[in-house]
């Protein structure tokens, strides 16, 4: 078989290891997670063997050395692939022996996640690939399910268990193609190649195909089912909400006959109208939606524990957003208990969710001034996202990052201007790096960082320093102002505000002036658009530029602002 040399490279990573030593694999079930390492001379290794013979993995490892030699690609972008790629793997190897797999369907599916985690930086493919095992496993489940006219092509089965999907997608076009013509399309092709559009991250395209094995198959609720999930995703709301709620009606009818088998889908049918709900802010409705999934799934919770997570922590962000913070933190320490029981076994798919939820709950104790419970909190979230980045830095450098920022408010707060500036530099400089990739995801984060930073500085009294990061913030923001003002002007206002505040508790009441009237200016702006939103902050300029006056012995300046300060309401 003619590997391209960059596939070639990629499965090298995942499989190559004591090749030289063996002749014949044994067929095996599992792909263990590769152990990557890399030496200070930047040459990469792992210990997991995937089953393949010792020829397979010889030429394999032959390619990787001419990759590595020809391209020299970033063995730290290729960690978090090498990990997506043994969990693909191993899905694979569940359901047939490594000497039938398809080695360039692997290395096509690498690809896919290869060229995913290319678009989007952030993007973390482990938990990708977690995700993507599991619709896999689904698919093959639903061969099981879908008519006995597709569990008879054993073609279509045989590609799929090989992960051969440009075959299984040739042989059910043509299945569909020859059925259509006759008129007795399958309502199970279109569902089967919708499936296979999804594992190749292709949703626009798995929609209308759902929707017409829907249509042929009306009473089909795994059809609707995700019919429905593929239009919530694909932001088609009112239509998922519509498939939703008739989903429900028609899994609780099943659920009183028969709780084991249906209970389950009724609880995620209402998680995902849950999720519907909260984007809309209809929040009693949303509220309403999750907590009898919660219930449902507290007793589901031997065999599903990371469901009643999910919903826990839904139900809990929803809390948080309406300031319900005492349900919020019940619901979050009960998700985290889960998360961290999960993350024992499987740390590279629940890890994220164990710093996520750890660093939600901090924000609620160091809003409930509960300082040294927030700083634990985020100090083992940032522990946490501190060790994947070190696996995964593409995936986890911005967890970290926000973690830090966090972390140094907090130390800003309880006075500890050391930790702080530690702290919210380290955010920064990471911040920096990822903004070059890709500013219009992290500059709104740099320059919060940088007037965080800037605070720190000016409680220390290193005017300089804090003139700086000031200023870096407030460039940012007035050119992110530009093209939305409704969400940065108010920032460049309060950028200005703390700019001219640190000028004149330092007597530099020239510049003070010029901030406090560059900061009033938007901010009067803002309050002649919405008065209700932005009196407080008008409020608090105009007394900070009295006290200004005052301090310059501008007595006649210092009545004006205060009158003007009097008639806001």
């Amino acid at each position: 078989m003619d590997i391209p040399k960059y596939f070639a490279f990629i499965l090298a990573l995942s499989c190559l290891a004591t090749v030289h030593a063996q002749d014949q694999a044994e067929p095996s079930n599992e792909c263990a997670t590769a152990l990557v390492q890399v030496d200070d001379k930047g040459i990469l290794s792992t210990s997991a063997h995937c089953g393949l013979s010792s020829q397979d993995a010889k030429a394999i490892e032959d390619a990787f050395f001419q990759i590595r030699h020809d391209l020299k690609p970033s063995f730290d972008q290729m960690r978090s692939l090498l990990a997506a790629n043994n969990i693909i793997l191993g899905a694979v190897l569940d359901h047939i022996n490594a000497g039938e797999v398809s080695l360039e369907g692997v290395l096509k599916t690498s690809q896919l996640f290869a060229d995913k985690g290319n678009a989007e930086s952030a993007t973390d493919l482990m938990a990708e690939a977690a995700q993507w095992k599991g619709h896999y496993e689904s698919l093959m489940e639903s061969l099981r399910k879908v008519g006995d006219t597709v569990q008879s092509d054993t073609n279509v089965l045989q590609a799929l268990q090989r992960l051969d999907l440009d075959q299984a997608s040739r042989l059910l076009d043509e299945l569909i193609a020859a059925q259509e013509g006759k008129g007795t399309a399958s309502a199970g092709y279109y569902y089967l190649r919708a499936q296979i559009y999804l594992l190749q991250f292709q949703p626009q395209s798995a929609v209308p195909l759902l929707e017409k094995a829907r249509q042929m198959q009306p009473d089909n609720k795994e059809f609707s089912f995700a019919n429905a999930k593929a239009l919530q995703e694909q932001n088609s709301q009112g239509s998922a909400e519509s498939l939703y709620t008739s989903l429900l009606d028609q899994y609780r009818a099943l659920a009183k006959d028969n709780p084991a088998v249906y209970l389950p889908s009724v609880a995620a049918t209402l998680n995902n109208l849950g999720m519907l709900y909260s984007e809309s802010k209809r929040t009693s409705e949303a509220e309403k939606a999750y907590r009898e999934a919660v219930e449902i799934r507290r007793g589901q919770a031997k065999d599903k524990p990371a469901d009643l997570a999910l919903s826990l922590n839904n139900l809990a962000n929803l809390y948080r957003e309406n300031q319900r913070l005492d349900e919020a933190e019940k619901a979050y320490r009960e998700a985290l208990d889960i998360r961290r029981s999960l993350a024992r076994d499987e740390p590279a798919v629940y890890q994220r969710s164990v710093a996520a939820t750890l660093i939600n709950l901090g924000n609620i104790y160091r809003g409930d001034k509960r300082h040294g419970e927030a700083e634990k909190a985020y100090r083992e979230a940032l522990d946490t996202t501190r060790s994947l980045a070190r696996d995964n830095p593409n995936a986890f450098r911005p967890d970290m990052a926000a973690t830090l920022s966090n972390l140094g408010n907090l130390y800003s707060e309880t006075k500890r201007p050391a930790e702080a500036e530690k702290a919210l530099s380290e955010a920064r400089d990471l911040q920096r790096e990822l903004a070059r990739s890709d500013p219009a995801t992290y500059e709104p984060s740099l320059a919060m960082t940088q007037h965080n930073l800037g605070n720190a500085y000016s409680d220390a009294k290193r005017i300089d320093e804090a003139e700086k990061a000031y200023r870096e913030a407030l460039d940012i923001r007035t050119a992110l102002a530009k093209d939305n003002p409704a969400t940065y002007q108010p920032q460049v206002a309060m950028t200005l505000n703390n700019m001219a505040v640190m000028y004149r508790d330092s007597q530099h009441y020239d510049d003070a002036e010029k901030a406090y009237r560059e900061a009033l200016a938007v901010q009067r702006e803002l309050y002649r658009a919405d008065p209700e939103a932005n009196a407080a902050s008008l409020k608090t300029m105009l007394s900070g530029t009295a006290a200004l006056m005052e301090k310059m012995g501008r007595k006649e300046d210092r009545a004006k602002i205060e009158a003007e300060r009097g008639s806001i309401r």
